[in-house]
């Protein structure tokens, strides 16, 4: 697990937090739309940092298993700062009231916002760090050589006489962030 990832992940996992509760807000009246969180659930979402890592090992299995795999991944964590946290008098969460909670502290309903949540860090995190391999396709027209580039879905065109082309970082190859 890197540094960047824990603050990447834990800064989404913040701004993810205000904007699901100033949602919650809004379908309960209050148009002021008012999002809140606390500074301890910064490092509780920046330990989905471990998702890059362990995609390595998971990146075989079906999308909807590794989904899962991340709800209940979340569950355990959520569970269990949880559990530190109210021992402290320091949880910033109250589950009790809801009907499908367990012990206050994890909330069954949940799961499919988990397991969305999951396989968005995994997108992030490999969107940031994986280098696609890049498709050329050369035209020549008017003496210059176009290379039309497509990367990630996204299609390029680039102008030049080089016909050999690297990324923004140099790197020609697609080795796995997880790998190296």
């Amino acid at each position: 697990m890197k540094r960047n990832d824990f603050l990447i992940c834990g800064l989404t996992g913040l701004c993810l937090e205000i904007s699901w509760s100033g949602l919650v807000s809004l379908l309960s009246g209050d148009l002021t739309m008012i999002g809140k969180t606390s500074p301890l659930m910064f490092p509780i979402y920046g330990l989905a940092a471990v998702i890059r890592p362990v995609y390595g090992k998971l990146s075989d299995l079906p999308v909807c298993l590794r989904g899962v795999l991340y709800a209940l991944g979340i569950y355990c964590v959520e569970f269990t700062f949880g559990t530190i946290l109210r021992f402290f008098h320091m949880c910033p969460w109250d589950y009790s009231q809801a009907a499908f909670q367990y012990k206050g502290l994890i909330r069954l309903d949940y799961f499919p916002l988990w397991f969305l949540m999951g396989l968005f860090y995994e997108k992030l995190l490999l969107h940031l760090y994986f280098t696609v391999p890049v498709q050329r396709q050369t035209i020549q027209s008017s003496g210059r050589v176009f290379q039309r580039c497509v990367k990630s879905g996204i299609a390029g065109l680039y102008i030049g006489k080089d016909k050999k082309r690297t990324d923004s970082q140099g790197d020609t190859g697609n080795q796995h962030p997880a790998d190296k």
